[in-house]
């Protein structure tokens, strides 16, 4: 089974992470990057692209980069809690990520407005939900009386800053906990019998 391109399960459950100092972590962290990069932040980079090449008034790649970035938003909160099934959790995972992460910092109430009218409205729906716009211009997010309005680049941006430090994070051997949880992810996606503690 492939897990990322050019990389198969089988190529995740021969590497040896069972100790802190493998070189193997290495090649982890290479499989985890293709694997986020190809599937979801490359494709979204393409359509940020796109957009840009065109007069702001005409840009209309916001939706469907959004419902990539909400896709490795709720994806990279399981992976970091080594939660192997999200179900019932999105909102709370989603809402974590926002709320935790440096690149965001949102309080409380937008990141759940963002959950509520930008993922649940856009993968559901394919709309907005209670007035919250996308645009490709302005702030990160700017609240209104009757929603948000988000500058879908920023939020892309802040998506693929988070991910990167937390390839550096599984790159410290120091991070026990995350590459336990990385791990034990992987190892549900693989559907290999080793189990983590």
């Amino acid at each position: 089974m492939w897990i990322a391109n050019g990389h198969t399960a089988s190529e995740w459950n021969s590497l040896r992470l069972d100790s802190d100092t493998s070189e193997d972590w290495l090649t982890a962290i290479r499989i985890v990057d293709a694997r986020f990069r190809e599937r979801f932040i490359d494709a979204a980079d393409v359509l940020i692209d796109l957009d840009d090449s065109l007069d702001a008034r005409e840009r209309r790649f916001g939706f469907a980069i959004l419902a990539l970035d909400c896709l490795v938003i709720e994806t990279l909160q399981a992976f970091r809690e080594g939660l192997v099934d999200a179900r019932r959790s999105s909102q709370r995972l989603f809402c974590t990520f926002l709320e935790e992460q440096p690149e965001f910092r949102f309080s409380s109430k937008v990141a759940r407005i963002f959950y509520r009218d930008f993922r649940c409205g856009i993968l559901h729906q394919a709309e907005t939900f209670n007035g919250s716009l996308c645009f490709s211009i302005g702030p990160m997010v700017v609240e209104k009386s009757d929603g948000l309005v988000i500058n879908r680049t920023e939020v892309h941006r802040a998506i693929v800053k988070s991910f990167d430090r937390y390839l550096r994070q599984l790159a410290d051997s120091a991070n026990d906990v995350l590459r336990t949880n990385l791990r034990r992810k992987m190892a549900n996606i693989c559907r290999c019998d080793t189990t983590v503690p």
